[in-house]
């Protein structure tokens, strides 16, 4: 058996595996505490998952720790807890957030509702124990 292309594309895990059913942009949706912003930068639904795309910014002064794996979505009185999808090779944040670094990722949920929720970042900490730290809860309005 031989096959002839005319044409070949590459696609992506997203784009053939999970397309994107709504995007909600979240422009300026952060949480600041102690030199450290968490942002949710978009929200991808898809039919089998919906995709959060974050960005941790640690301008602390010492190196912050943050896991991922950690991060909740609440909805309607329903948690939802972080699946990793390693079929799709998704970006992850280091658990070690370096002085000055800024570091994106996408977290992978189940899919839910197309509708408002609350996504909870653990609190984190630092190598300054003199910084406290709270969760950095994002409420995210689905329009």
């Amino acid at each position: 058996v031989q096959i002839k292309a005319k044409s070949v594309k590459v696609s992506s895990y997203i784009d053939v595996l999970s397309p994107t059913i709504k995007e909600v942009k979240t422009s300026g949706l952060t949480n600041s505490q102690n030199g450290v912003d968490i942002s949710v930068d978009k929200v991808e639904f898809a039919k089998n998952e919906t995709r959060i795309y974050y960005t941790v910014v640690n301008n602390s002064g010492s190196k912050y720790s943050f896991y991922d794996f950690n991060i909740k979505i609440v909805q309607n009185g329903k948690q939802y807890d972080l699946e990793s999808n390693y079929e799709a090779d998704y970006p992850e944040v280091s658990g070690e957030v370096l002085n000055g670094i800024t570091a994106s990722g996408i977290a992978s949920f189940k899919a839910f509702d197309q509708a408002n929720f609350d996504v909870h970042f653990e609190a984190g900490y630092s190598e300054n124990y003199d910084l406290d730290f709270t969760d950095f809860v994002l409420s995210v309005t689905v329009e």
